[in-house]
């Protein structure tokens, strides 16, 4: 069934919105876990978030893209959540676990990987703010270039031009860590 079709439907029965819950929910709970790197916080705020999408379903406009309109709604929890708690603790993704769940794990045996994935996980920590929300939304959360340029209020050429430059720096830095 269409997007657009399971949108009608859950705006005129709440009870139909599973499929679009089934169609999002891990794309916004690896997002959020992406921001947060807690299990236990990424289920509760993606769980607020869908609450949010359910109370504001019935305002959604066809015309703008549902995915971009979700992670919009992600983005703004996630916000008003650190505004909340400035003092949260980041952690590391070994802490967070993400590093035993990765395929390239501790038990590999391959230390060589581990080791690059490592490096690349510092050299990402050392990007903007904004650099690191973009990659976010593009490989966490799985959004194309025009949906990223809906909620960060760019065009699709400007999202695809700044995660190229930002993965061009990420290959040429973990060059220099050879």
């Amino acid at each position: 069934m269409e997007e657009n079709e399971l949108v009608e439907l859950s705006q005129d029965n709440l009870i139909q919105f599973e499929p679009l819950f089934d169609r999002y929910f891990d794309r916004v709970f690896q997002y959020v876990f992406s921001r947060t790197n807690n299990r236990q916080i990424a289920e509760d705020l993606t769980s607020q978030i869908f609450l949010k999408i359910l109370e504001a379903l019935p305002r959604y406009q066809s015309r703008q893209s549902l995915a971009a309109w979700i992670f919009t709604i992600a983005k703004n929890t996630l916000l008003s959540h650190y505004r909340f708690n400035l003092h949260h603790p980041i952690q590391s993704l070994d802490e967070a676990g993400l590093v035993e769940s990765n395929p390239i794990s501790r038990s590999s045996g391959n230390s060589k990987d581990l080791d690059r994935y490592i490096d690349l996980e510092k050299i990402i920590n050392q990007l903007p703010i904004k650099d690191r929300e973009l990659l976010r939304l593009r490989f966490a959360a799985g959004l194309s270039f025009t949906e990223i340029g809906t909620i960060q209020g760019k065009s699709p050429d400007a999202v695809k031009m700044a995660i190229h430059r930002i993965l061009r720096r990420l290959e040429d830095e973990m060059e220099l860590t050879k």
